[in-house]
């Protein structure tokens, strides 16, 4: 049974993960795949939570998605700069589980060129880009804060996210490697599987993994 303290020290743990946007940023990371600058990088104007009309089995069905067209990087002198994706495989279109989407409905807004998950201005108004390193450090407290006695970093739910997508069953090579933007399958087979194109089948597992869980 934990003591009052301990029940205080955990409820401070949660109010800070929720002032630097944990939850969401995790939930957005668990359910695309992406890398934690990709993540970051990504604008309201990115994401079409309507969806697109795709067909899947033979029917027409509108598929939310988000477009991953850049990566947030710090750069020495100038400070967080977001990085526009060059390479095939960096630029994708990714479907988004509802449970994504969900969490993106219940978000704010503040014009179509700002970050889905934004760091306030110091200066001024407006919105910067939140920085990889500092989130990445805070997915560390958080993970002692809970007393996890396991590594647990940005890359942790990607590849998550990857195992989910292979253990399904559901996805080939192929889809699986477009997902998480590999030019290469063995790279995925080899590294981020522990044990171009839209495929609507990755939304539909981890929205199953989702409920599951």
């Amino acid at each position: 049974m934990q003591s009052t303290s301990e029940n205080e020290d955990e409820a401070r743990a949660q109010a800070c993960a929720r002032r630097r946007d944990l939850p969401d940023i995790v939930t957005f990371m668990h359910g695309t795949g992406v890398r934690i600058g990709e993540a970051l990088a990504v604008r309201w104007c990115d994401v079409d939570q309507e969806g697109v009309p795709v067909v899947d089995d033979d029917e027409l069905r509108a598929v939310p998605i988000v477009a991953i067209t850049g990566n947030v990087v710090r750069h020495r002198g100038k400070g967080m700069h977001r990085h526009a994706e060059k390479t095939e495989t960096s630029l994708r279109i990714v479907p988004l589980p509802r449970f994504v989407v969900d969490m993106l409905a219940k978000r704010e807004q503040h014009g179509p060129e700002v970050p889905v998950f934004p760091a306030g201005a110091t200066r001024g108004s407006g919105f910067n880009w939140k920085d990889p390193n500092n989130m990445s450090t805070y997915i560390r407290e958080a993970r002692q804060a809970a007393g996890m006695d396991w590594s647990v970093t940005s890359h942790t739910f990607r590849k998550t996210a990857a195992t989910i997508w292979h253990d399904s069953g559901v996805l080939t090579d192929r889809q699986k490697a477009d997902l998480t933007g590999h030019a290469k399958i063995s790279t995925l087979t080899d590294i981020y599987v522990a044990r171009g194109e839209l495929h609507p089948q990755g939304a539909a597992v981890m929205d199953a993994a989702w409920l599951d869980s």
